[in-house]
């Protein structure tokens, strides 16, 4: 779990963060679950989870990102 911390981090806004697991990962702070996908690799194999999380949009107004790209 720790690296989705830091995938959120960096993403950006709007952005997606895609895992593949044979565990569900619970929703990282600050995003939404856009979509959870089973896989089947076969029979009597472990499933796995395509979780995708989607990251919340931005809080700055129009304004302060005009600001932030100056900089």
């Amino acid at each position: 779990y720790s690296f989705i911390d830091e995938s959120v981090r960096i993403c950006k806004s709007d952005g997606f963060i895609i895992v593949l697991h044979f565990l569900v990962y619970k929703q990282p702070d600050k995003t939404r679950r856009y979509k959870l996908i089973p896989i089947i690799s076969g029979p009597n194999l472990r499933i796995r989870a395509l979780s995708i999380f989607q990251k919340e949009p931005s809080t700055l107004c129009k304004k302060e990102r005009k600001e932030m790209r100056l900089i």
